[in-house]
């Protein structure tokens, strides 16, 4: 991330753009977040800035919320409201999230925003888009037991992740190659090669030397009563689902295996009005509108 991406930069940004409209931001984490949201929003009355992580989202409105504590900025404050992952939060009083004391942030229902929109209706339309139609037949008559296999093998590199936050291990999951621990014909997730694969990439030899601590305690926590979908990473439920098109669903084009961008990008494009309107993220939202007297959607 480039070094001007800070708070600072984020305040900037937001009240030059208060310059140019009056009406809501809302805050974002990435630009492929727009693509989920900006189809719900009224483009003539809001506008969306990618604040680009958590972190700096959370600094921005600290900042902005004190300054209208002031009496300086109140009315570019007052139009400011942000959307973040809830990654961890609802399970793990160490999020940043925990610590915000304002009410213009608000979070994913589920662990991040593509598990938000992985429902049994985009899952169908990812199907007919890429799928063999006789080899996704089933899922198709069923795509709430395509959601539940993806839970299944999604969950324990979720949960490593969430090891890996808890006690402090700074382990390193970019750019993993799920085909080493993933095997879609037997539908099957190597939870022991996952580990060393995840600690092998972390390229630390004192991870190396902590790998049966590190999986003592996954362990422990695999066997933990939680809701799955805030473990899960929408990003690793999209990869293990692009892996079991080169065998289990297709693909339709013998000469195309979609990756993981190219099923996001559908995911994000069929994610439904009617299904947004059923969380509470919505509908904290709409609360917000309605107390600031401020319009974001359609």
């Amino acid at each position: 991330m480039l070094n001007y991406i800070n708070p600072q930069w984020l305040v900037g940004k937001l009240l030059l753009n208060y310059d140019k409209h009056h009406g809501a931001q809302v805050i974002i984490e990435g630009e492929s977040d727009r693509l989920v949201y900006e189809k719900f929003f009224d483009r003539s009355s809001c506008r969306t800035q990618p604040g680009y992580s958590k972190k700096t989202i959370i600094g921005a409105l600290n900042k902005l919320n004190e300054l209208s504590s002031e009496g300086r900025n109140k009315p570019v404050c007052r139009t400011v409201v942000a959307i973040v992952d809830a990654d961890f939060a609802k399970i793990y009083d160490g999020d940043d999230c925990n610590s915000f004391r304002g009410e213009n942030l608000f979070q994913t229902d589920t662990h991040d925003v593509e598990t938000m929109i992985i429902t049994p209706g985009t899952l169908s339309q990812v199907l007919r888009t890429f799928g063999d139609r006789d080899k996704c037949d089933d899922y198709l008559v069923n795509p709430d037991a395509l959601l539940e296999l993806l839970i299944k093998l999604g969950l324990p590199i979720g949960m490593l992740r969430y090891v890996s936050i808890k006690y402090n291990y700074y382990l390193n999951f970019s750019n993993l190659d799920f085909t080493k621990f993933t095997d879609p014909s037997s539908l099957k997730l190597d939870i022991d090669n996952m580990v060393s694969m995840v600690i092998s990439n972390t390229k630390s030899s004192s991870q190396r030397l902590r790998k049966q601590e590190i999986r003592a305690k996954l362990d422990k926590e695999l066997v933990r009563q939680v809701d799955k979908l805030q473990i899960c990473c929408g990003h690793d439920l999209v990869e293990i689902l692009a892996l079991l098109f080169i065998e289990k669903l297709g693909p339709m084009d013998r000469g195309f295996i979609p990756k993981g961008f190219h099923i996001a990008q559908i995911l994000s494009a069929t994610y439904e009005p009617t299904e947004f309107k059923k969380t509470k993220l919505f509908h904290g939202l709409e609360q917000w509108e309605k107390r600031n007297n401020i319009s974001i959607f359609c």
